[in-house]
């Protein structure tokens, strides 16, 4: 079969499985979709979702036609059916980046690929949006982070699957970050379960072990996982006080055993910055542990693992994916944590 009827074969496919896909009366999320985006309650510390891979159907709906619609114009959607939005907090702007969405095809014109489930891949068209709204933030924003599930650059597991299994795609991604290095400081992903930091500035230098540490790079900071039992949790808080930041990783070895800071590093830009600090939390990978999940939760909001007092409890956190919000009922524990507004 040549190309041309290889690509009208695979565009019906797609658009007939759109079709079937597409929520109905009877869909069996359809309920959530009609009455959550009215009653859905928000917790006094916002929750900023990130798409993962573990995200079923009804869970997607829930996020796009639930969660984000009730921030508002908190935040700035792409559009009203994926997970690609950004928004402003005080002097920083974080982006999310939905890597299962139309900037997952192969090519700008692969309206098939990014049907596929393993995902992972950012196009010319998610860099391309990307770099828009970086150019977009104002003198007001000092800081821009970028939040997507799947890494550039893992480790420990889904080493060349991932982002790492486009490699043209993620040096091109990663080389336009790093060309807004005066803004852009760093990238959160999950999807590994493992904790790991690295700063990258050539990114086809960086191949499959170690973490490296570029001068002028952009870090890719892992948040490992917060609710899978039989491995460490980890919470990744980052303390911005005016131009400079602090960032600091705690973890928790098993269920039971205490919070304790594992990691800590700083990018400072004005030692006599006496702006006020503020704190915000990245976590990821929340499904599998209930208790798990919610423990972390109250680590948060309780901040027991506080060895430096400056760091308070955070004003936002940012889910890095594989949430499942539905069918795992954490948005409950969420919002049983936070509290409503």
């Amino acid at each position: 079969m040549n190309n041309h009827k290889t690509k009208l074969l695979t565009a019906v496919i797609a658009a007939i499985l759109l079709a079937t896909c597409s929520v109905s009366e009877t869909s069996p999320w359809s309920p959530i979709q009609k009455s959550l985006p009215d009653t859905l309650q928000l917790a006094t510390v916002p929750f900023f979702p990130v798409r993962g891979n573990h995200e079923e159907p009804q869970d997607v709906d829930f996020l796009v036609n639930a969660l984000l619609p009730a921030y508002g114009e908190q935040i700035h959607r792409m559009n009203d059916s994926s997970v690609n939005y950004y928004f402003d907090w005080k002097n920083i702007r974080i982006i999310v980046i939905d890597q299962f969405s139309e900037f997952s095809r192969d090519t700008d014109t692969d309206i098939f690929s990014w049907l596929i489930s393993a995902g992972g891949n950012i196009n010319s068209l998610g860099l391309n949006w990307t770099e828009s709204v970086i150019n977009s933030s104002g003198p007001e924003i000092d800081h821009i982070f970028i939040a997507f599930h799947k890494p550039a650059f893992p480790r420990h597991r889904h080493v060349h699957d991932s982002f790492d299994a486009f490699p043209e795609n993620r040096d091109a991604f990663w080389e336009m970050l790093v060309q807004h290095n005066d803004k852009v400081r760093g990238v959160f992903v999950s999807h590994t379960h493992y904790y790991s930091r690295m700063r990258v500035k050539n990114p086809s230098s960086v191949g499959d072990t170690g973490y490296p540490d570029q001068t002028g790079g952009i870090y890719q900071i892992d948040g490992g996982t917060t609710g899978k039992e039989g491995m460490p949790n980890t919470v990744v808080e980052i303390q911005v006080q005016g131009t400079n930041l602090t960032f600091r990783a705690i973890q928790a070895a098993d269920a039971v055993a205490s919070f304790e800071m594992i990691d800590q590093w700083q990018l400072e830009r004005d030692l006599d910055d006496s702006t006020a600090p503020w704190t915000f939390a990245f976590i990821g990978d929340n499904r599998n542990s209930f208790d798990s999940f919610t423990r972390n939760l109250h680590e948060i909001q309780d901040m027991t693992a506080n060895p430096d007092p400056t760091f308070t409890r955070p004003e936002f956190v940012i889910d890095g994916g594989d949430m499942d919000p539905v069918q795992e009922n954490y948005e409950n524990a969420y919002l049983g944590v936070f509290g409503m507004q």
